[in-house]
């Protein structure tokens, strides 16, 4: 799945192509035929780039929430030490 701009370059000999390129992902592997409906599939796929760039999704996507973190158990990290000297320990995984 490719998305981009469709555009006319006439810098050259003069053709399309997508410019820039927005969001390139692999959604599946050719076996010499489509097993599946194209039709349906595009469509599939144009909606749900559609929703991920939805100013709602990137808005929800900034809330506190919705944010990741490793925990120090699983990266490595040390955690920080509290004021009195003391290593904070980390909280529990779930």
């Amino acid at each position: 799945m490719v998305k981009g701009e469709w555009v006319y370059d006439s810098a050259h000999e003069g053709w399309n192509e997508l410019h820039p390129i927005r969001h390139c992902q692999r959604i599946g592997q050719w076996n010499g035929f489509w097993s599946w409906d194209t039709k349906l599939a595009r469509d599939h796929w144009c909606t749900a780039l559609d929703d991920a760039d939805k100013d709602s999704t990137h808005d929800n996507q900034a809330k506190p929430e919705n944010q990741w973190t490793v925990h120090p158990v699983i990266d490595g990290c040390q955690p920080r030490e509290r004021e009195d000297g003391h290593p904070n320990d980390p909280p529990p995984l779930h």
